[in-house]
């Protein structure tokens, strides 16, 4: 599928990212699924290979199995979907349990190739410049400043669900996307803004807890990288929104537009239940919960005595 992207079926979406695939009526995203894939198939290398990655020369084609589908990302101009895939590849990594001299040697490449990437298109490099210097250039980091603006005048409660103003005015195309919890703040203020943070915590602190208590070090390896994917992609939206990082360009898990992504959340999701019913309590639970054998159903009558 991201092969296909660069074949007349790809598009940019007018997004300017040639990220896309068009097929009739429907349009899909690859990377979005290239991180579900990489969740499932990377957590299955490390898992049947528990003996040999204490070597750098077993751990490289698990390295291959990441570097593929991160050029070509790189290649549609997709930083933010690349830097989630490194995420979800550290995560795993530690999770494994990974020479930490490998996982800091595999951090400052990754960030030196992070640095190339920006500093090499224009585009990005505004972003940053932005960013940085947000007075410089008032027209184009209208959307950074209309998302504070639409968190500042939500208040504690927000002004209702639909009732924003800035996603018609200063966010326009962001309302629906990179600044998506923006548009919640201003509509159900800080008190919803904290539901929607403590809920991905929640979420982030479950999947921990059943990698904890899982037998199965695929499933371990499994739930960390769906935690780390999910946390760190709704952090990097959220610290957007708040203009505590430059733009990415990653959507908010479950709640920004796309249906490529909320597919690719979905599964993970169900991945993650998954992984919890093999928990060996869930498991006691299920075999007595089965044993128990249906529940017996009485019906009340009135014994017979009539008005």
């Amino acid at each position: 599928m991201l092969l296909l992207v660069f074949s007349p079926l790809g598009s940019d979406a007018g997004k300017g990212n040639r990220n896309w695939l068009t097929l009739g009526p429907v349009t899909l995203q690859p990377s979005e699924f290239a991180k579900l894939s990489l969740v499932i198939v990377g957590s299955s290398y490390l898992a049947a290979r528990r003996e040999d990655l204490g070597q750098l020369k077993h751990l490289l084609p698990y390295l291959v199995i990441y570097a593929v589908p991160v050029i070509l990302i790189i290649a549609q101009g997709d930083l933010g979907t690349v830097t989630i895939i490194a995420a979800i590849m550290f995560a795993q990594m530690w999770a494994f349990g990974i020479r930490l001299r490998h996982l800091l040697a595999l951090l400052v490449v990754a960030a030196a190739g992070v640095s190339v990437a920006v500093m090499t298109q224009p585009s990005r490099m505004r972003r940053v410049m932005l960013f940085l210097h947000p007075t410089d250039s008032p027209e184009a980091s209208q959307q950074p400043l209309s998302a504070i603006f639409a968190l500042a005048s939500g208040g504690w409660w927000g002004v209702g669900i639909g009732a924003s103003r800035q996603k018609w005015g200063g966010l326009y195309d962001g309302a629906q996307n990179d600044y998506v919890f923006a548009v919640l703040g201003e509509e159900m203020g800080l008190v919803g803004t904290i539901a929607v943070i403590v809920l991905f915590t929640l979420l982030a602190w479950v999947g921990i807890r059943v990698a904890m208590r899982s037998e199965s070090q695929f499933s371990r390896v499994l739930a960390v990288s769906i935690s780390a994917w999910t946390a760190i992609q709704a952090i990097m939206n959220m610290g957007v929104a708040l203009d505590l990082f430059p733009v990415f360009g990653v959507p908010l898990p479950f709640i920004s537009i796309g249906g490529s992504a909320l597919i690719s959340n979905l599964v993970a999701a169900g991945l993650l239940m998954s992984c919890a019913r093999r928990e060996k309590a869930a498991r006691r639970y299920l075999d007595a919960s089965r044993r128990s054998g249906a529940p017996r159903v009485t019906t009340v009558v009135d014994g017979g005595r009539h008005g």
